[in-house]
This record gives C-alpha cells, structure tokens and sequence, in this order.
C-alpha cells in the first residue's frame, strides 16, 4: 500500500505558512510522500520539500442560486433576507478535483486528504499507514442529548478506485 497526503492549502499569511511548513515536517518525518494543492503561489523552500505541488490561480466563487449565506432578521417578526453573499466554499472541492486528476496518474493507492492546518495525531498517522478504502472525519455536534455526526474535510483517506468513482460525479 502507498499513500499519498494530499494538504489542501489556502495560505494567504505568514501564519499560515508556517502552520504549512509544519505540517509538511511532520509528514515527511513519517517517510510519507507529500502533495501541496493550492490556488495562491507558495514559496519556493515548501514547493522544493513536497513531491508534487498542484497550482491551480482559480479560485472559483459560488454566487446565488448555487451558493448563499443568508443573513435573517428577526424570526419572530418573520423571516427576512437581508442579504446573499458570494462562497469560495467550491474551492476546496475544486482542489481536490485537480489533485484527484493528477493522482490518478500516479503509482499510489490510495490517498489522504487534509487541510494545512490539521493537527495530525499518532492514531492518524497510524490510520495513514494502515488505510481503509474510504475514511472520512466527522464533527459531532448536538445539545440536550441530541447528536449530530457531520462529514467534515479535515482527514479524509480514499483508495485509488474509490477517489476515481468521486472524481466521476
């Protein structure tokens, strides 16, 4: 089995790139290969520490129908929209699309997506060795008892076959 981490990146701020750069690190420290997607041009020390670097300056915006955050005021009196504003939310999405494309031609089989600020655990690390065909975080959430269990993009492990049937829809 060989996994690629693919770290899906928006890394507008120094913060950000060390957050980045530290990420990378740590990866690299687990002899794991590493994949940087990302729609802003990163510096040349993280792009020479990665196998692969997708760059993609898009940064496709979702405007209403398709997308909006709606803004209510006061529910009692009725439910009023006060405004719809614009999403970059299809980003994400959008890279991991081009780093699926570009995946599909390489000798992995299977690969792990997180977010360039994820804290990666030993117990995550020990799931990135040891891959499951189809691996997805969860928020869980709730109050008074009830329990909401959310997908979220945080850590996500596909195989080759099963990141294929996603890039398809």
């Amino acid at each position: 089995m060989k996994n690629l981490v693919v770290i899906i990146s928006h890394c507008n701020s120094d913060p950000k790139l060390e957050a980045l750069r530290n990420l990378i690190s740590k990866i690299k420290q687990k002899d794991l290969d590493v994949m940087v997607v990302t729609h802003i041009p990163l510096p040349k020390d993280i792009q020479d520490s990665v196998e692969y670097m997708v760059y993609d300056k898009s940064n496709p915006m979702l405007y209403w129908p398709e997308y909006g955050n709606m803004c209510w005021l006061s529910p009692q009196e009725g439910i009023k929209m006060l405004n719809v504003i614009p999403e970059h939310g299809w980003t994400v999405y959008n890279q991991i699309i081009n780093a699926g494309n570009l995946g599909m031609g390489l000798s992995y089989t299977h690969f792990t997506f997180v977010n360039y600020d994820t804290i990666i655990t030993e117990e995550m690390f020990e799931t990135i060795k040891n891959p499951g065909d189809f691996v997805v975080s969860e928020q869980i959430i709730g109050e008074g008892g009830v329990v909401q269990r959310i997908p979220t993009l945080w850590f996500n492990i596909f195989s080759k076959e099963n990141l294929k049937k996603l890039l398809s829809l």
